[in-house]
């Protein structure tokens, strides 16, 4: 049995991480991820000086956000949402914490957003996005997300691999199925500022042994986007 120890060194990707492991000597050999730890700043906005800015399209209009954010909670990123100044809107919350559009104009349609700002939003990955009024009072046009926000990616992460047994999900998509060699779960493990130390005893994959020179590890969300 070997052990190894590794770390990531691509300042650009630091969700993957890539290696070398000198074969076993056997045609087969079992590969078990024991522990993973890294820090948690997992949430950002990125600004207009980047490749792929994260933004928001409403009633027509996109909107990219102007600076750098992360380790938001609900109400920092209500503060986020108001410094964009929408022409006539207002981001709040409600009691449930989930977060409420209001403006004087007679319609309100979200009509799309960057992948990041759904799970802030609390509208989780689907195909379309199309999101109108709720009801009327007075001259105020409100509408209310129907689910509340994650402010550290999804809840559970994945560390997958490119080589072992793969795993099959839907993604939230009846018509779309991918695949994924998941070797570790990270469960409700990590909280902003705070570093996720994470444990393995589920995951164990045999492999051949000759793969075991080239191995790629990537972080995911639960929706298998990488963690940025």
């Amino acid at each position: 049995m070997a052990e190894y120890t590794i770390s990531s060194d691509d300042v650009e990707h630091y969700n993957r991480i890539y290696s070398y492991f000198e074969p076993l000597g056997t045609l087969t050999a079992t590969m078990t991820v024991t522990g993973l730890t890294t820090q948690c700043c997992i949430r950002i906005l990125k600004g207009i000086d980047n490749i792929n800015p994260d933004w928001i399209k409403i009633n027509g209009y996109e909107y990219q956000f102007p600076n750098d954010h992360t380790q938001l909670n609900h109400e920092s990123f209500v503060d986020v949402l108001n410094n964009l100044d929408i022409l006539d809107m207002e981001f709040s919350l409600d009691y449930c914490k989930r977060l409420i559009v209001k403006s004087q104009l007679y319609d309100i349609e979200i009509n799309d957003a960057s992948y990041n700002v759904r799970l802030l939003m609390g509208v989780h990955p689907f195909d379309k996005l199309e999101l109108f009024e709720e009801w009327f009072e007075g001259y105020v046009t409100t509408l209310t997300i129907p689910t509340i926000g994650f402010m550290l990616s999804t809840p559970v992460l994945y560390l997958t691999c490119n080589i072992g047994q793969k795993t099959y999900m839907n993604n939230q998509r009846s018509k779309y199925t991918q695949n994924s060699k998941i070797v570790m779960r990270l469960n409700n493990s990590f909280s902003a500022n705070y570093p996720i130390i994470a444990g393995n005893a589920e995951f164990s994959t045999t492999v051949m042994s000759n793969d075991l020179t080239n191995v790629e590890f990537k972080l995911v969300d639960a929706n298998m986007f990488e963690i940025d």
